[in-house]
């Protein structure tokens, strides 16, 4: 059956860019939990090198708060990830 768990998680994945020091190990080691219970990064798997981000913030640093995790062996069945319309979110003045 497959598993998809998706939104807003607030975190950021290890290596993201930017880097942001505000990350401590326990939200690194929340999102890669994803992985350790056979989830896949669904935007990962379809853009393994991309620097893309989902919030920017007032000092424009942009990061992907917004995640879609779909089950190991279904990954390959998606096909697009796409942000909503409008385009990224940012952080209200």
């Amino acid at each position: 059956m497959p598993v998809i768990v998706a939104g807003y998680l607030n975190v950021i994945e290890r290596g993201h860019q930017p880097s942001h020091k505000v990350f401590g190990a326990w939200e690194y080691a929340f999102c890669d939990s994803f992985q350790a219970t056979g989830l896949t990064d669904a935007f990962r798997h379809l853009h393994p090198d991309k620097t893309a981000h989902s919030w920017y913030g007032l000092t424009g640093a942009g990061f992907r708060f917004d995640h879609v995790f779909v089950s190991t062996p279904h990954a390959a069945h998606v096909c697009c990830l796409r942000l909503p319309p409008g385009g990224p979110r940012s952080r209200p003045d």
